[in-house]
């Protein structure tokens, strides 16, 4: 998941300057997800052995509810 945040004030050190506009670039939080592939900190393995964040998780329990009831492949 990308975010952005906008502070005024001092940039840390760290930050890349160009003309009046600094920024820094870190890792998101969180895991890949196996569905949707994003990074989100949401993404956990679920009772039916998917590794997938909460948005993906709520489409394949509505849409797949018969898979997931039986359970995907482990890995």
């Amino acid at each position: 998941m990308s975010e952005l945040t906008i502070a005024e004030g001092p940039a840390p050190e760290a930050a890349v300057s160009f003309e009046d506009v600094a920024f820094t670039v870190e890792r998101a939080a969180g895991d890949v997800c196996d569905r949707c592939r994003r990074i989100d900190p949401t993404t956990a393995e679920r009772s039916y052995h998917a590794v997938i964040c909460d948005h993906c998780a709520s489409i394949v329990e509505e849409n797949f509810a018969e898979a997931v009831a039986e359970g995907f492949e482990a890995k």
